[in-house]
């Protein structure tokens, strides 16, 4: 008897959820300040909020307390990003395979494909937003140790670093292991992991999608590369190369990610009047922001851009 895949895809969205979640470096920062969005009521637009509060004045015996301000404007953020896909599974392929065929397929697609783009385009943004910029090629453990200190000094300036997020790639994470002296015990294996430093969560990065800027296309997303002279017609202006990202670091407070559609359909075969296969599709409606009064709170170090 056939499977009535109709009925597994509420549970295929919720495992595919789970496994994206699971494989996404960017994934605790989801939810962060969705309780302040307004949705607009028209398509593809959000408000979030600026907030400006006066400080403190003199207490008068006379007059009483002073009086203060506080306003907050609501800022329009438009979702970038509207992404789907469909496939299809050839009837006979999915029954003599037992299924196996749609769970691996939506399985590679969420880890390999879903994933490193969602996280490609939050990552650069936060970049491209961020308070303190700066762009230089870090080579030895002593260049590393010394940035991050730097930016961890530029974020408590304006506030305290206990929560804050360290994204960095697997190469400056390898320096920063090597600045930092480690001990063995006799008897005890070497294991040089570390999931904090100076109490900030690390989180690493794979160099694919820990770049300044990418290229939505019909396959996926790659990192943008500068458009030859006789293109510049065709987008007004030359584009230009992406760079490395050496690391991020950031306080969550400072941004908004928001997944406002996400779903899967399908359509049986019976259905399907286009082939004898089972039909999947996909959507990803989402994008990402720096609140603009939070963008201290944020700091990135890129590779310096190639001549």
């Amino acid at each position: 008897m056939a499977n009535d895949f109709s009925k597994k895809a509420a549970l295929y969205t919720k495992k595919l959820d789970e496994l994206a979640e699971q494989a996404s470096v960017t994934s605790d920062l989801d939810g962060q300040n969705s309780d302040m969005v307004r949705d607009a009521g028209s398509a593809g637009t959000i408000y979030l909020p600026k907030m400006t509060i006066d400080g403190l004045g003199d207490y008068s015996r006379e007059t009483g307390f002073p009086t203060g301000d506080i306003s907050i404007d609501w800022e329009p953020y438009k979702l970038r990003y509207d992404r789907g896909k469909a496939f299809e599974v050839d009837d006979m392929d999915n029954a003599e395979t037992l299924e196996v065929v749609t769970l691996n397929m939506f399985g590679k697609f969420v880890r390999d494909k879903v994933v490193p783009e969602m996280d490609a385009v939050r990552l650069s943004t936060y970049a491209a937003n961020a308070g303190t910029t700066v762009a230089a090629n870090l080579t030895t453990d002593k260049q590393v140790l010394e940035a991050i200190l730097t930016a961890e000094a530029a974020i408590e300036d304006v506030a305290s670093i206990d929560g804050a997020l360290l994204y960095l790639t697997s190469a400056v994470k390898g320096l920063l292991k090597t600045a930092v002296p480690w001990r063995f015990g006799v008897g005890e294996d070497p294991d040089t992991r570390f999931e904090t430093f100076d109490g900030m969560r690390i989180k690493t990065v794979p160099s694919s999608r820990f770049k300044t800027s990418f290229t939505l296309g019909a396959d996926g997303f790659a990192a943008t590369k500068k458009a030859d002279s006789d293109q510049a017609h065709v987008t007004g202006k030359v584009s230009t190369d992406a760079v490395a990202i050496n690391f991020l670091m950031l306080k969550p407070e400072a941004v908004c990610q928001i997944k406002k559609t996400e779903k899967m359909r399908y359509f049986a075969p019976d259905v399907n009047q286009d082939k004898d296969a089972h039909k999947w599709q996909y959507r990803l409606y989402h994008d990402a922001w720096v609140l603009s009064e939070k963008k201290p709170l944020i700091y990135a170090h890129t590779a310096a851009a190639s001549a």
